[in-house]
């Protein structure tokens, strides 16, 4: 049975750090209340078998695209992107494609829950909304006054699990980071006290603490059936330092060679920041045997590769085709695939006084990061220093 549209609103519930109910994770790019489809004063059944949920369903099935949809997914695919969220989506879970025949299946059997924004790093692309690191220099940068945020440690998420957690088999963690949050501690406790071991644990963590509070986190992986890490790391060596702060490269090559075995990718944003380092991040894969997985960021929309000249977006593609040249030898095709969909994505247009507006708020916005910092964007990507030093605010 084909799938029609997106099968993850026939097995996946997904609640984001503010509380509310998404259809995934790439739709907390939106911030429209009208996407959302309940909150955690709600229970799981209930948002599940809930009228926003279904309209998601009945869009999809009837061939039409649910607005909070488009952008992460179907756009990009009309530029011919091919690993989209919805496509990896739809591979993995092929199999369950016949419960499209209904708009209320059963219990969600993968669920994803951001337990809180607490974080340890001050990523570029990222910000106080999911970082409590960021708050005190988005305080005095940018006047944002953001709260901690632990929306889903309540009775009502607990009950939930109680009835839901029989047939779970994909359990996802984010942050904030994952690992520095003790909900997820006490919700793989709570599994293994249910002897609901034969699933598999997801992470998306920037691998910074193995060790956390009395937790032996790999002791308490090796329980379960499955457990993979998507290990995030926002290009290389300097230029990830740079992107990801407070992330030190010698530290980060330790963890990764220490949990190396649970590592199914390396997840890097591909980004104005990242694009000219993702080949030297990709050939580092190559060293550990870890594939590289780039998604092309589309929020925040200044940082996008989009925003640049078309002149720049030229350099781009010639500096790609060297590297693959250089490297066809090694390169496989997933690598290849990968590639040619971040330069399908630099091909897409804005309007020109959009792109014009975003290139200010680019330059603006990392010259303030950079002068708290004391670092300085074109010494790290020096390819963009001239297209840089062009922008006039």
């Amino acid at each position: 049975m084909e799938i029609k549209g997106c099968i993850l609103p026939w097995v996946h519930i997904h609640g984001n750090m503010s509380g509310k109910y998404k259809v995934c994770c790439y739709n907390d790019l939106r911030t429209d209340p009208l996407l959302d489809l309940g909150d955690s004063t709600q229970s799981f059944m209930e948002v599940w078998h809930g009228d926003p949920y279904k309209e998601i369903r009945r869009k999809f099935l009837a061939g039409e695209i649910p607005r909070q949809c488009y952008e992460p997914c179907f756009k990009k695919e009309e530029l011919g992107i091919v690993e989209t969220p919805k496509n990896n989506a739809n591979r993995f879970w092929g199999n369950y494609a016949p419960l499209q025949k209904t708009l209320t299946p059963p219990a969600p059997i993968y669920i994803d829950f951001r337990f809180g924004n607490i974080c340890n790093f001050r990523c570029r692309t990222c910000g106080s909304r999911s970082s409590t690191s960021w708050f005190k220099e988005a305080k005095e940068l940018f006047n944002e006054h953001t709260e901690v945020k632990e929306n889903w440690d309540t009775e009502t998420f607990w009950k939930g699990l109680e009835l839901i957690y029989p047939n779970l088999k994909v359990v996802y963690f984010a942050g904030g980071e994952p690992l520095v949050l003790e909900q997820h501690y006490r919700v793989l406790e709570y599994l293994i006290s249910k002897n609901k071991t034969d699933i598999n644990l997801q992470y998306n963590t920037n691998l910074s603490n193995l060790h956390f509070k009395d937790y032996d986190l790999v002791s308490l992986w090796k329980k379960f059936k499955k457990v993979d890490l998507w290990t995030s790391c926002d290009g290389y060596n300097q230029v990830c330092e740079y992107t990801r702060k407070e992330l030190v490269w010698e530290e980060f090559d330790r963890n990764v060679d220490i949990v190396k075995n649970y590592i199914t990718s390396i997840s890097s944003v591909v980004s104005i920041f990242t694009i000219y380092s993702m080949p030297d991040l990709i050939l580092w894969g190559k060293k550990k045997n870890i594939s590289i997985f780039g998604t092309t960021l589309i929020s925040p929309k200044q940082y996008s590769l989009q925003i640049l000249p078309d002149v720049e977006k030229e350099k781009i593609i010639e500096y790609y085709k060297t590297f693959i040249k250089e490297n066809k030898k090694i390169l496989n095709m997933g690598e290849l695939r990968h590639i040619a969909d971040w330069l399908r994505y630099i091909k897409g247009s804005l309007p020109v006084e959009e792109k014009s507006q975003l290139e200010k708020l680019f330059k603006k916005h990392v010259s303030i990061i950079d002068r708290s910092r004391n670092e300085n964007f074109t010494s790290v990507v020096p390819q963009l220093a001239d297209w840089y030093d062009s922008i006039k605010i």
